[in-house]
């Protein structure tokens, strides 16, 4: 189960927080607007991911805990806004994602 300290550990200046419960949290990053689901099923916590948060969402990976999930999204995004063609970059919170606390070059 997640902690209420590990809840409160969540980058809400990086996500939007939809849902935040003690076996599932549901994210939004501010820079890809890509929606996530970080459950906790059986022995392992499972990153759901999803383009259009439309309820269609695939498996990206295992994770060990909360903190490595936010990090494997921030990697995600990433790579995302690196490999786009610069049309389809049409996001407003950029700069955050390219800090250097977020990612190290």
């Amino acid at each position: 189960m997640f902690t209420q300290s590990q809840l409160n550990t969540i980058d809400r200046a990086y996500f939007h927080v939809f849902e935040a419960s003690p076996i599932s949290v549901t994210l939004k990053s501010k820079n890809t607007r890509h929606f996530w689901k970080v459950r906790i099923e059986k022995k392992h916590i499972v990153l759901y991911h999803s383009h259009q948060g439309d309820g269609n969402y695939h498996v990206q990976c295992n994770v060990l805990n909360l903190a490595s999930a936010m990090k494997k999204i921030k990697q995600h995004d990433r790579y995302q806004l690196k490999h786009r063609k610069p049309e389809d970059n049409d996001y407003d919170y950029i700069p955050l994602l390219l800090d250097s606390e977020y990612f190290v070059f």
